[in-house]
């Protein structure tokens, strides 16, 4: 999203060329109740802005522009409104998508009620006019997979956002009294950015991602998917690649759909570690003590990760070159301070390799603790401390506290919370880098490579190339893999389950 795009409840007839006309009142992530609802009752917003009108009326679709200049996407591939247009119109899953978000055609709410899922819920366009600025629209809502399909292939977002099942058709909106619009029913989802890790990562920073960097995406859907499967028992659980620098993942059991904003923030908080808010010289989390099972699953997942790719020059090199083991061994706790001293001695005069400086450190703890040393300790007899219980509790957590601080998951708690909250629509294309937000399959999480994630421009060439008309369209390109997967792994046991409970309750 750029900073400052127009926003308006419905799209106009037609995009406008030239300046938009729009004042910015909300984000394409503001709840659907407190951003454009409240600018409607009260007549006011932020920065005392007024909020765009959208014009009335209906228009015929217009006349397919005249290509503009394509603009170049960070990955230097060209990204246009006419190759958009094919992608839409030849691979983007219309009918997948409104298979999967019908749930066998209503969303029930504990027995009660149940609405439409898929004509009650909101879709959110960011449209580019030919000057380049950007028109975003939300409440957007549509009876069946046709009708997404029309709107879609005509406006060519470069942007499509999802939001929650309602309690009428967003669409409706503005014929209905304001406020009546309320969220029903939407997925539990999650969305972990690798900016977020800036604090750790030494690869990259902002927008740029590397394979190195990647790993802790990888370890993230790991360790949240088992966390939501063997914890919470969802069932049916897909992950996306957002396109750029992250993963979404979206759950979509009955009852995480089913859960209110005071249950979805519950079960965020279960994974919420503050992992990056620490300003002290020291960093040691609020264990307890015995460490969650959870957060111990989580360790053991990821001490033999933080080892291989955390602490080589061929990872991050926490401890790869002097300057950098040096602070390391600076900022540990002040009850180290004396081991930490002995071992910047010897390291400077003996060789190691960042996995032997990590066993030489927590041998140096352990002793400090009184415990017998682990390997490399060479079964000398522990220290007797006289350590203080902060000291002791400190001491005790710093282990743990670095492994998770260098490659815990860090979740946007504010996506998860939230029906309102809209995410980026699954298989539509990244603005800025031209990539397809793919599903990443079961299992997948450590092999997948967000640098062979096709373009725009490539799945164009693929479909120019093939000449087999026997195969779907999307079976001619390099998305054939992931979205096979997507179908046998996800879209059919959902559909089979909705299908039995629908028997069941008849």
């Amino acid at each position: 999203m750029p900073e400052n795009p127009a926003v308006i409840d419905q799209a106009p007839a037609s995009v406008p060329s030239g300046g938009v006309n729009y004042i910015h009142t909300e984000s394409p992530t503001d709840e659907a109740t407190t951003g454009a609802d409240a600018a409607e009752e009260n007549d006011t917003v932020a920065n005392d802005t007024a909020r765009a009108k959208a014009s009335g009326g209906t228009a015929p679709p217009p006349p397919t522009p005249t290509p503009t200049p394509a603009p170049k996407s960070t990955s230097g591939e060209v990204f246009s409104r006419e190759i958009l247009g094919v992608y839409y119109s030849r691979l983007y899953p219309f009918e997948w998508m409104h298979e999967w978000m019908s749930y066998g055609a209503a969303l029930g709410n504990g027995g009660a009620a149940t609405w439409p899922a898929f004509s009650h819920r909101e879709w959110s366009f960011t449209i580019e006019t030919e000057s380049r600025d950007e028109i975003y629209l939300r409440y957007q809502s549509f009876k069946d997979a046709a009708g997404l399909r029309e709107a879609v292939v005509r406006r060519r977002p470069i942007k499509i956002d999802v939001g929650a099942v309602y309690s009428f058709p967003p669409g409706d909106k503005k014929a209905r009294p304001s406020g009546s619009l309320r969220p029903v029913g939407r997925e539990l989802v999650f969305d972990i950015d690798l900016t977020d890790y800036d604090v750790v990562r030494t690869c990259c920073s902002g927008a740029d991602i590397c394979r190195k960097c990647w790993k802790y995406m990888a370890w993230a859907m790991e360790i949240i998917g088992i966390g939501l499967s063997k914890d919470f028992g969802f069932r049916h659980l897909q992950w996306f690649y957002s396109g750029r620098r992250g993963v979404h993942c979206w759950v979509c059991d009955a009852e995480a759909r089913a859960l209110t904003d005071e249950g979805r923030s519950a079960v965020a908080q279960y994974f919420l570690l503050d992992v990056a808010s620490d300003k002290k010289k020291t960093f040691a989390l609020e264990l307890t003590a015995p460490l969650h099972p959870a957060l111990q699953r989580a360790y053991d997942y990821l001490e033999p990760k933080f080892v291989k790719f955390v602490l080589p020059e061929s990872g991050q090199g926490l401890l790869a070159t002097k300057k950098r083991w040096m602070k390391f061994l600076l900022e540990m706790p002040d009850a180290a301070s004396g081991p930490a001293n002995d071992l910047m001695k010897r390291w400077e005069k003996r060789e190691s390799t960042p996995a032997e400086k990590w066993v030489d450190v927590t041998a140096a703890v352990d002793a400090l603790l009184g415990k017998k040393g682990p390997r490399g300790a060479k079964g000398k007899a522990p220290r007797k401390n006289n350590l203080g219980p902060a000291d002791r509790r400190e001491l005790e957590a710093w282990r743990v506290s670095t492994v998770l601080k260098h490659s815990y998951p860090r979740i946007d708690v504010a996506v998860s919370k939230s029906r309102g909250h809209l995410l980026k629509s699954p298989f539509c294309i990244h603005p800025k880098t031209g990539r397809v937000c793919v599903p990443i399959g079961e299992g997948e999480a450590e092999v997948f490579d967000p640098m062979e994630v096709p373009t725009l421009n490539k799945l164009v060439e693929e479909l120019d190339a093939c000449c087999d008309e026997g195969k779907e369209d999307w079976e001619k390109t390099s998305l054939s893999s992931c979205y096979r997967k997507f179908q046998e792994e996800f879209l059919r046991p959902l559909k089979a389950e909705v299908e039995m409970k629908g028997a069941m309750a008849d």
